[in-house]
């Protein structure tokens, strides 16, 4: 089965994400939307592009592993993991 691809002309900033699992992020980056991963730094690392670039999307773990989610409302801790909003803005969809 042939692995999935992003469509080339997909709009997307940088996005760097803190992340408790690289592995598991790329589970949805790489393998469901089709980002090819460009860079890998160790297990703490990935960066993945749609058409080449150096990164658009970084997820890594440089706060720590496994660290707690931030809680549902702020303040966030800087050490804590949380979600703000991006999109992935693809042709035809």
């Amino acid at each position: 089965m042939d692995s999935p691809r992003i469509h080339p002309e997909a709009l997307i900033g940088c996005v760097c994400l803190k992340v408790a699992d690289v592995e598991r992020s790329l589970g949805l980056y790489r393998d469901v939307l089709g980002f090819e991963v460009t860079q890998r730094y160790g297990e703490d690392a990935v960066f993945l592009s749609a058409v080449g670039h150096h990164h658009q999307i970084g997820p890594h773990a440089w706060v720590g592993r496994n660290v707690p989610t931030a809680p549902a409302s702020p303040p966030a801790s800087p050490t804590s993991l949380s979600s703000t909003r991006s999109a992935v803005c693809s042709p035809g969809r």
